[in-house]
């Protein structure tokens, strides 16, 4: 039904935005390994020719060491995740399939018009709510048409062929018909048919209860999922400035090692700072999706867009 159809969407939409971000954070470390593999080696000719000492070179060694270990995680985590989407997409677990995407694209796709209105009717739950009460009114009007009497007619005309000899049994006709009608008037029904007004009259009621609380639901839900678009809009917004400006700190520092102005603990400090602003800038990407998901199917938007 829509309802199963909209939850698959959703999930679908989360497992797929998992993916992605698992294979940009892939990206983000194997240039991470890179630049650390560039530093090691400059260390590594730094210490040969007595500029730095062998600490700094050990140093690099172990983040270069930790940056691989990093991205041999996030390689290994691919494969359930592509597994996952698999099974919620029904395709075939034998058979392989690569996900493309356009990070320009995925970033157009967080925005959301958060001046929008909540409208209970787009939601599934609330349209079967209206269709069981429309059920009802007419179950609730059946039950007091039993009250009412009932007319029925019937009519009869025919042909009745009669002669004392065979041959012309056909030759003479008496045609003949009849008319009548009835009335059925239900003095005699007892309480049955009272009882089963009243009792589609609670059932009504009921229905009428249950859509207050749903509207309840459904109200609470939306400004839960509203808060937390918000939010983690706030914190993507506050993240993509710690990444450039852990870009900037990183190419200043890294040039001042170089030249011997600062040590190297503070190469590895600012290279744990980009990496970790970078990494923690895609989470906060993929809470947001997750956020979106989540906000359009709390207002009823998930199935009409997909």
């Amino acid at each position: 039904n829509d309802s199963t159809k909209i939850d698959i969407i959703a999930s679908v939409s989360k497992a797929f935005y998992g993916l992605l971000i698992t294979l940009e954070q892939m990206n983000v470390l194997e240039d991470d390994t890179v630049r650390l593999s560039k530093t090691l080696r400059d260390t590594y000719h730094q210490y040969i020719g007595g500029i730095v000492d062998k600490t700094d070179y050990k140093e690099a060694f172990i983040s270069l060491n930790n940056s691989k270990a990093q991205l041999k995680q996030a390689m290994e985590s691919v494969r359930p995740q592509y597994a996952t989407l698999k099974q919620l997409m029904g395709f075939p677990p034998g058979k392989e399939f690569s996900v493309s995407f356009d990070t320009l694209q995925m970033m157009r796709e967080i925005a959301f018009d958060t001046t929008q209105k909540l409208e209970y009717e787009k939601r599934i739950e609330y349209q079967q709510i209206e269709t069981a009460k429309s059920l009802q009114h007419l179950a609730i009007q059946y039950y007091r048409t039993q009250f009412l009497p009932s007319l029925s007619a019937v009519f009869n005309y025919n042909y009745g062929y009669e002669s004392d000899l065979f041959s012309n049994f056909f030759n003479q006709a008496y045609p003949n018909s009849y008319i009548g009608a009835t009335i059925s008037i239900p003095l005699f029904t007892g309480l049955r048919h009272i009882r089963s007004v009243q009792r589609a009259k609670l059932q009504g009621q009921q229905l009428e209860w249950a859509e207050v609380d749903l509207k309840s639901r459904i109200s609470s839900q939306y400004l839960a999922a509203m808060a937390n678009y918000r939010s983690n809009l706030y914190d993507l917004n506050v993240l993509r400035d710690n990444v450039a400006m852990a870009k900037d700190v990183y190419s200043v520092v890294e040039l001042q090692y170089s030249q011997g102005i600062v040590e190297y603990l503070n190469v590895i400090t600012a290279e744990s700072n980009l990496i970790s602003s970078e990494i923690n800038y895609l989470n906060a990407l993929f809470q947001l999706l997750l956020s979106k998901v989540d906000l359009e199917k709390s207002m009823g938007n998930t199935l009409s867009k997909q």
